[in-house]
């Protein structure tokens, strides 16, 4: 095999190899399942009549999304509760009334609990319990189908094909190069 037909070879090889691996980075994948939980637990305990207690946390939604389910619960009736998402821009979302479609925008939220104690007993312990659960908004455009992926797997089977048609005519050549010296000798 000649140097310039060698080279040519491994070129075409090389960019068949390339291009299928490409082929399967660029492979669809399903839908992603959920940006998120938001799990509450808060309690608060030696409330007075009418004190009135909070506390806030950061949360980030990484993207858009749609409340799939929502559950809060609370375990007593002589306080009132308050449970907000309020995002840089003001707009809050009262997690006591999320439902299940409800939509929030990706971002960066406050989560914020807070209790106000009506009449009370002295011993009595408050607390709020639930989950929100969140599934990736779909943004409108159309899925990714593997479109991308069809050229690309194509074009590594072709530059393969063409890698071992070079190889395989390479070593006819030289077969027939030898039987023909073998005749004229």
């Amino acid at each position: 095999m000649t140097h310039r037909l060698r080279t040519a070879v491994t070129a075409s090889l090389t960019l068949a190899v390339v291009l299928a691996v490409l082929g399967a980075l660029a492979w669809p994948t399903g839908a992603t399942a959920a940006p998120g939980e938001m799990p509450l637990s808060y309690s608060f305990a030696g409330l007075m009549p009418g004190d009135a207690r909070a506390r806030s946390l950061p949360y980030h939604l990484a993207r858009d999304a749609t409340v799939e389910r929502a559950a809060v619960t609370t375990a007593s009736t002589s306080v009132t509760w308050r449970a907000s998402l309020c995002g840089s821009a003001g707009s809050c979302v009262d997690l006591l009334h999320v439902r299940a479609g409800d939509e929030i925008a990706a971002g960066d939220y406050t989560l914020t609990v807070g209790v106000t104690a009506g009449a009370i007993r002295p011993d009595e312990r408050h607390s709020l319990a639930g989950r929100i659960v969140f599934v990736e908004r779909p943004s409108g455009a159309l899925a990714h189908t593997g479109s991308a992926v069809l050229p690309l797997v194509t074009s590594a089977v072709a530059l393969g094909l063409l890698g071992l048609l070079m190889v395989l005519a390479a070593r006819r050549r030289e077969r027939d190069a030898t039987s023909s010296l073998e005749i004229r000798a």
